[in-house]
C-alpha cells in the first residue's frame, strides 16, 4: 500500500480508535487491529514518509499506533516524531509542560514523549471536559505570618511571592519552604515581572513613590538559578540587583522588554493628558530616552485607553493600545530612540523636535521632546450587532507567549493575546406593563438594579496587526465578579434599602406571585456606563496604598476629562487622593480588584453562584486556537462553555485575596488574607 492511498484513507481514524479500543480490552487482535497492521505496512515504509503520516494524526492517534504494532514501537517512541509532535504543538501556540528550566531541544527521547503525551491530555482536558484537581495538593504555608499581595509561577517548581511589607520570596512548591528572600525594605511593590529561560534567570521591577511623590524610584531585580543535575539545583537560588533609577512623574506602567539586553520602558502621564515614552536603551550605562508621544490618554470617548508595550519588533519599539472598539499600534524605531537617549533623565535636551519646537511640562518636572510615532495602524473591532456592545472597558490584560520553546523553529508566529474584562450595570427597574398593555422589547433581568455584570472578550494580535486579527470572541453568560476581600462591589443605598424593607423575599427562581422566574436576558440595552479606572501604580495615594494594598486598581472620577481639561492631570490625582481620604474617614471602600486570572489560552475566575448571595465558585473558560479561522462566516464568537473548578473543602474561597494561572501545567494558585497558598493542580 502507497503512502499517499494511506495518507488519504478516509477510515485510518476509526481503524486506530478499534485497534486501541481493543488492546485496552486486553482482547486478541481485533480484525481492526489486523487490517490495519496488513493494509498498510506501516513498519516497511521509510521513515520520512512515517513522520509524513504522523503529520495527519492526533497525538492520541499516535499514542493508539504504539500499542497496536510491536514494530511501529520504536517509531512512535523515536526523538525525531516527537520533537515533530512537540514543534507541531508550539506552532499552534500550545505550551509544554516541562519541569523547571529544562529546554526542549536537551530533553531525553523518553523525557519529550511524556511531555508531548502530557501536553495534548492537558489541553484536551481543558477543552473538552471539565479537568479533575489532581491529589494530594500543595500548600504553602504564609512566610512569617505576613499577607501575601502578589503571587506568580516560576516554572513548575518555584512560585514568585511579594509580602505587604515589601518582601520578595522564592518557594520550592515541591519541598514547600523558602529558596531565596530578597527586601528592598517597606513601600517597594513588583511592577513587571519575566522568566528567561535559557537564562534560567527571573527579572522583576520593583518600585516605589519618593517621599514627595513626586517621582517612582525603580529597582530591577535578578533571581537567578543555577544550573541542574538529575533534576537537582546545583546550589540555591541568587537575587542580584541590577539597577536602580528614577521616573518622573506619574507611571501609567512598566515593562521589561528585553532583559538580555537591559531594555525597559514606561509610560509618564503628561500635564497636556498625553502619553511620555520613557525608555532605558541600557539600564546597565544607563541610557535614558524621554519624549512626548503626543498620543492622547483618554480615548474618542474620554476614557482611559488600555495601553501594552511591545518589544518583540527586530527593529521598533510598539506601544499599543485597544479598547472595546478600537486598536492602536505606534511604532518607534530603535534606532530613533538610541539617537534621543541621555546620561540623566532629567537632562536638558537641546535637539528640536520635527515640528521645530521642544516643550517643557512642570507636571513632570522633566523637559520632553514631542516626537510622534514614525508608523501607525488604526483598526475597528467589528462590534456593530454584539449583543455586548453596550458594555464597557474596565480592564485589559496583553499576554505574550511566555513559555520556552525550541530555537529556530520555522512557522512559529509570536502572538499576542488581549482579555478584556467588559462591564455593564443592570438599570433600574423597566415596567413591562403600561396601562394594562406589555411594553415592547422591555429587557428582563435576572440580577437585581445596581448589579455590575462582566464578561470576558478575547482576541489574538501580531506586529503588525491585521484586519483578520480583529474579531471578539466572549464569554457567553455575563457573571457577577468576585472581588478581593475588604474591597466588594458597591450596593447602592436605595438597593439595599429596598431589600431590607421586604418582608418575604421570593425563593431563588421564583417570582413574588409563586409562578417561575423568567429566562435570564443576559445582553442590555444601552445604558449609563461604568466609571473608568487606571492602573494603581499610576496614583501618588499615600491613603490608597495603604488601605488598598490588594487592590491594584483606582476608580476614576467621571468627569475626569473635565479635571484634566480645566486643571491637568495633577489636580485630578489630588481629586482622587481626597475622594480616597474621604471614603477611607467613612469607612467606605469605593476600590476594587477583580478576582481574575489570564493565560494566553484560558481565563479563571471567581464568580458569585447568585446574586445578592456568598456562594463563590471557581470557573474557567479556554479561548479558541489560534488556527481558527475568526473572518471566516461560521466562526462563532460565543462557543466555549464555562466550566466550574473543583476546589478543596478548607479553602474558603471568600477569603482569596489573589488568583494566579499556569496554563502549561494546568495550575491555579490562590493566595488567602491568612498569607496561605494553594497550589491546585487539574488534569
Amino acid at each position: 500500500m502507497s503512502d499517499v492511498s494511506l495518507y488519504q484513507r478516509n477510515d485510518a481514524h476509526q481503524l486506530v480508535k478499534q485497534a486501541k479500543q481493543s488492546h485496552d480490552r486486553g482482547a486478541a487482535p481485533s480484525l481492526a487491529t489486523r487490517q490495519l497492521q496488513r493494509d498498510s505496512q506501516l513498519a516497511s515504509l521509510p521513515f520520512d514518509v512515517l513522520l509524513c503520516i504522523a503529520d495527519a494524526l492526533r497525538v492520541q492517534d499516535i499514542v493508539a499506533l504504539e500499542l497496536t504494532c510491536q514494530l511501529l514501537r520504536d517509531f512512535v517512541k523515536s526523538y525525531s516524531l516527537n520533537l515533530r509532535l512537540a514543534s507541531r504543538m508550539l506552532r499552534n501556540s500550545q505550551p509544554l509542560p516541562i519541569d523547571g528550566f529544562q529546554r526542549i531541544n536537551e530533553l531525553s527521547p523518553q523525557v519529550l514523549q511524556s511531555v508531548v503525551k502530557r501536553g495534548d491530555r492537558l489541553q484536551n482536558g481543558w477543552n473538552e471536559r471539565r479537568p479533575e484537581l489532581k491529589l494530594p495538593y500543595r500548600t504553602i504555608p504564609a512566610p512569617n505570618g505576613e499577607s501575601i499581595v502578589w503571587l506568580s509561577p516560576i516554572t513548575s517548581k518555584y512560585t514568585l511571592c511579594c509580602t505587604r511589607t515589601g518582601k520578595v520570596i522564592c518557594w520550592d512548591v515541591v519541598k514547600s519552604e523558602c529558596v531565596a528572600e530578597w527586601h528592598s525594605g517597606d513601600d517597594w511593590e513588583i511592577w513587571k515581572c519575566r522568566v528567561e529561560f535559557d537564562e534560567r534567570t527571573v527579572y522583576f521591577a520593583l518600585a516605589k513613590k519618593t517621599e514627595d511623590q513626586s517621582e517612582s524610584e525603580c529597582q530591577i531585580i535578578a533571581l537567578r538559578f543555577p544550573p541542574e543535575v538529575e533534576g537537582l539545583l546545583q546550589g540555591e537560588p541568587v537575587f542580584e540587583k541590577l539597577a536602580n533609577f528614577k521616573f518622573p512623574g506619574f507611571v501609567i506602567g512598566v515593562y521589561l522588554l528585553n532583559p538580555i539586553q537591559r531594555l525597559l520602558s514606561a509610560y509618564i502621564y503628561l500635564e497636556g493628558a498625553t502619553i511620555g515614552l520613557y525608555v532605558l536603551t541600557d539600564w546597565d550605562l544607563p541610557s535614558y530616552t524621554y519624549i512626548d508621544t503626543g498620543i492622547p490618554y483618554l480615548n474618542q470617548h474620554d476614557r482611559p485607553r488600555e495601553w501594552s508595550c511591545i518589544g518583540y519588533d527586530p527593529t521598533n519599539l510598539v506601544i499599543h493600545d485597544e479598547d472595546h472598539g478600537e486598536l492602536h499600534q505606534y511604532f518607534y524605531p530603535y534606532t530613533l530612540l538610541e539617537s534621543l537617549s541621555r546620561s540623566s533623565p532629567t537632562q536638558d535636551l537641546s535637539i528640536s523636535s520635527t515640528n521645530g519646537s521642544t516643550t517643557r511640562h512642570g507636571f513632570p518636572n522633566t523637559p520632553t521632546k514631542l516626537v510622534p510615532p514614525q508608523q501607525t495602524y488604526t483598526l475597528k473591532f467589528p462590534i456593530e450587532g454584539s449583543p455586548f456592545a453596550a458594555y464597557e472597558s474596565t480592564s485589559a490584560h496583553f499576554v505574550r507567549q511566555w513559555w520556552p520553546t525550541l530555537p529556530r523553529l520555522e512557522g512559529m508566529k509570536r502572538r499576542s493575546c488581549t482579555i478584556m474584562l467588559l462591564s455593564f450595570e443592570v438599570p433600574g427597574p423597566i415596567p413591562v406593563v403600561e396601562q394594562g398593555q406589555p411594553v415592547p422589547n422591555a429587557p428582563e433581568y435576572n440580577y437585581p438594579a445596581g448589579t455590575t455584570l462582566f464578561t470576558i472578550a478575547q482576541h489574538y494580535f501580531g506586529i503588525p496587526s491585521s484586519e483578520e486579527q480583529l474579531r471578539w470572541w466572549y464569554v457567553r453568560e455575563p457573571f457577577e465578579i468576585v472581588s478581593s476581600p475588604g474591597n466588594p462591589f458597591p450596593v447602592d443605598e436605595e438597593h439595599a434599602q429596598q431589600e431590607q424593607a421586604q418582608d418575604d423575599p421570593p425563593e431563588q427562581g421564583e417570582q413574588p406571585d409563586g409562578e417561575p422566574a423568567p429566562a435570564p436576558v443576559p445582553v442590555p440595552a444601552p445604558a449609563p456606563a461604568p466609571a473608568p479606572f487606571i492602573p494603581f501604580a499610576a496614583a501618588p495615594v499615600g491613603a490608597v496604598v495603604a488601605a488598598l494594598a490588594v487592590a491594584p486598581q483606582v476608580q476614576l472620577p467621571p468627569n475626569a476629562a473635565e479635571i484634566i481639561q480645566n486643571g491637568g492631570v495633577a489636580q485630578l490625582f489630588e481629586e482622587m487622593m481626597q475622594q480616597a481620604e474621604d471614603d477611607l474617614d467613612d469607612g467606605m471602600h469605593t476600590h476594587f480588584s477583580p478576582l481574575i486570572a489570564v493565560d494566553f489560552g484560558c481565563a479563571a475566575w471567581l464568580e458569585f453562584v447568585n446574586p445578592r448571595t456568598e456562594d463563590i465558585r471557581l470557573r474557567f473558560v479556554m479561548f479558541p486556537p489560534v488556527y481558527v479561522d475568526r473572518a471566516a462566516a461560521d466562526f462563532d464568537p460565543l462557543g466555549s462553555e464555562v466550566r466550574t473548578l473543583e476546589t478543596p473543602e478548607d479553602v474558603v474561597l471568600s477569603n482569596v485575596c489573589h488568583i494566579g494561572l499556569d496554563q502549561s501545567q494546568g495550575t491555579i494558585i490562590l493566595g488567602l488574607l491568612d498569607g496561605s497558598v494553594y497550589v491546585l493542580r487539574y488534569e
